[in-house]
């Protein structure tokens, strides 16, 4: 019957229906997930670990057979992710990983003595704090996290929510991404089961277990669940599609930066610009990173750090850039009667001309402020804005396929609509700073 309905029922509507089930599900466990002392511990210690390893390289350790025949005294000094029974390796080993997750609740109930005794920062499934004792103090207490079966997602912050994927190497992933790791390497991820049946079911060992590193692993009469090797790919899916979206969308936007500093011509433009579909989040995180960056410069220069200042420029730039481009795509839209969609692509564009050549003189303004050149600046300011005026116009020209009369009283036009809008916007932005100065207060 469930997988008739799921056949007849559009993909989206039956997502949404699962989605919302696993949620009202869950709504009994959220206040203790969130609001018991021990929860609120380990979301303290979580926080403190929040990319404590920043750039840094791991090894997360599986349980595949494969370790039998790998060389593990060269991780000896190397951060390492263990998980579930690696610590029945460790007297071989002559060291103990530096972390270690556990979130399958079989496993932890007949292993809670021996994960006891260990001495290494334990992170351990929140349904698993049943099989500890209340007497407990705090400080010998494992780390919880709050896991969940359904609603796949991928975790940057594991105070939160953590989808489990299947297998305790998706959480690992997730908690080494929020310690900061950037370069993980798996070991022992056989990915390799002789045992078949249903995903999930639970059975008994009878005998010798083939299926890691150690035959007392999963040995006989210990229960374990059939693996759902299914639903760990896509949580290792999920991974990948996050990491190359990252790395593909930030490569895409130096590419452009360098092209259009080096090479600003039509063809730059008409190629650039197709690399802007889905790239607004991006270009507003980018203009955000500049109010920043702007910022810090202006302080050093008067010598003076005022915060609500660094408040109005994230909200002020990226609703300059925004309206600006709104203009730009309504004037072609409306008044040249162009049907295209180009607004991704003209913000893509705009940012890309706007934002490099004012990071490069941001700190050639603030050198020359505190010199006998400071007029250098003002001349030096309009040869900047009147060039990147330029470039915007041969941009919108070449994208929209305009005439150069029509490109460039799309930009003027779209210049005054921003200016007035955001002049409009200024008595709001005086009162919001007004409040944020006497809350500081």
């Amino acid at each position: 019957m469930k997988q008739t309905l799921k056949q007849i029922t559009p993909s989206f509507l039956w997502n949404l229906a699962r989605e919302t089930n696993d949620s009202i599900r869950r709504l009994p466990e959220l206040p203790a997930a969130y609001l018991h002392p021990w929860r609120l511990e380990s979301i303290r210690r979580l926080g403190a670990l929040k990319d404590i390893h920043k750039g840094k390289r791991v090894f997360v350790i599986a349980n595949g057979p494969s370790l039998k025949y790998t060389d593990m005294s060269k991780l000896r000094d190397e951060f390492t992710f263990g998980m579930n029974r690696i610590y029945l390796m460790f007297p071989e080993l002559g060291f103990s990983t530096t972390y270690l997750t556990v979130v399958n609740d079989l496993v932890i109930e007949q292993t809670a003595g021996d994960l006891a005794l260990l001495s290494l920062p334990k992170f351990l499934s929140w349904r698993s704090h049943r099989f500890f004792s209340k007497d407990l103090p705090l400080k010998k207490l494992p780390t919880f996290l709050y896991t969940t079966y359904q609603s796949p997602k991928f975790s940057t912050d594991v105070r939160g929510r953590v989808w489990e994927g299947a297998t305790v190497t998706n959480v690992t992933l997730q908690l080494a991404f929020h310690m900061g790791f950037r370069q993980v390497i798996l070991i022992g991820v056989d990915h390799n089961y002789t045992a078949t049946g249903k995903p999930n079911t639970t059975v008994i060992s009878q005998g010798d277990d083939p299926n890691h590193f150690s035959p007392s692993y999963f040995g006989k009469g210990f229960r374990w669940q059939l693996p759902d090797l299914q639903t760990s790919e896509i949580g290792y899916i999920t991974l990948w599609s996050i990491i190359m979206t990252f790395n593909e969308t930030l490569r895409d936007w130096l590419t452009t930066f360098g092209k259009i500093l080096v090479s600003p011509t039509p063809t730059t433009f008409q190629t650039e610009a197709q690399k802007g579909e889905g790239k607004f989040p991006s270009a507003v995180g980018w203009l955000v990173f500049f109010s920043v960056y702007y910022f810090i410069f202006f302080s050093m220069a008067v010598n003076q750090v005022l915060f609500t200042t660094l408040i109005a420029l994230v909200l002020a730039l990226p609703l300059s850039i925004v309206l600006f481009t709104s203009a730009m795509h309504f004037v072609h839209q409306r008044i040249f009667q162009r049907n295209q969609y180009l607004y991704e692509n003209l913000m893509y564009i705009n940012v890309a001309i706007l934002l490099p050549l004012q990071m490069i003189y941001m700190p050639v303004w603030t050198i020359l402020l505190s010199t006998s050149l400071a007029a250098i600046n003002t001349i030096l300011y309009y040869v900047i804005l009147f060039y990147q005026i330029l470039l915007l116009v041969i941009a919108v020209k070449t994208i929209i396929n305009l005439k150069y009369w029509q490109a460039v009283v799309t930009v003027f036009i779209s210049i005054i609509f921003a200016s007035l809008t955001f002049l409009c916007a200024i008595p709001f932005l005086t009162v919001m700073m007004d409040s944020v100065r006497g809350i500081l207060h």
